[in-house]
């Protein structure tokens, strides 16, 4: 998957296309480890997925996807900005 803009201010849009038409679970946390965001998609039907962002902190966060029917983990980072 992919993370646009990066850094990000307000919002990251998340590209998705070999996730779609598959169960999703998307999470994100912080360098820390609070859990900011955490979302589930059954049979996911679009590539891309915008998550706003202007409400975090400014620091860096781990963006996780995961494929809900065979386990497959993908861990990406974004850092947001002021």
């Amino acid at each position: 998957f992919t993370i646009a803009p990066n850094p990000a201010k307000e919002l990251i849009e998340l590209g998705l296309q070999d996730f779609l038409n598959q169960d999703v679970t998307v999470i994100i946390h912080s360098k820390l480890g609070q859990r900011v965001y955490d979302r589930t998609f059954n049979r996911l039907s679009t590539p891309t997925l915008g998550v706003e962002v202007a409400t975090f902190a400014p620091t860096l966060y781990f963006v996780t996807v995961r494929n809900n029917l065979n386990g497959f983990t993908q861990t990406k980072k974004f850092l947001r900005v002021q």
